[in-house]
């Protein structure tokens, strides 16, 4: 099985042409657009306006990043939150990514091996195949995900702990901003 590319050659900020045409599919310059990984944008159990503790991670500079980082930023997330909160019954989170995955990354098919040189000559579709979805940041200090949680201090202090390793699955420079205070749940100002 072909391994993931890396991360350093999507996360330019240069905007392919991937036009996908509704009705008249010879009209679109790429065959598909691929799924999105992330599959769950919002999950928690807090609802309303409440005392809570709210933890905003940023992206620092325009950047690309692929939905599989986002997902794996995800299940990290969510596998301290079930490590903090496993004696309790009433876990007291909500979740939200902010942003959804639009921007499509084009990338040139690479053979090697016996007969890649069949593969290789010509340019025929020098845009390259859709290889997957990224979300595209232009501006700087932009949100990517907002948790909203009602723990004690020492619950609070794991979970911020948690946040920032999740900065490393990101891949782009990021930083975390945490509020204490009376927040609408789900609403990011």
């Amino acid at each position: 099985m072909v391994k993931l590319r890396r991360n350093k050659t999507t996360r330019t900020l240069k905007r392919a042409y991937t036009r996908t045409a509704r009705k008249v599919a010879g009209k679109s310059y790429i065959k598909k657009v691929p799924a999105t990984q992330v599959h769950r944008y919002e999950f928690g159990d807090l609802k309303g306006e409440k005392e809570c503790t709210k933890i905003v991670l940023y992206v620092r500079d325009p950047c690309v990043i692929r939905t599989n980082s986002i997902e794996a930023a995800r299940k990290v997330i969510v596998g301290f939150f079930d490590k903090v909160f496993l004696s309790e019954k009433n876990k007291a989170h909500y979740i939200k990514i902010l942003r959804y995955a639009h921007h499509i990354v084009r990338q040139h098919i690479f053979a090697s091996g016996a007969g890649a040189d069949r593969i290789s000559q010509g340019m025929s579709h020098s845009f390259g195949k859709s290889g997957c979805v990224a979300i595209r940041f232009k501006s700087k200090n932009k949100p990517l995900i907002a948790i909203w949680i009602s723990a004690t201090p020492i619950q609070e202090e794991k979970i911020i702990k948690a946040i920032k390793c999740v900065r490393k699955k990101i891949g782009a420079q990021t930083y975390v901003q945490v509020e204490r205070g009376l927040f609408k749940i789900g609403d990011i100002r």
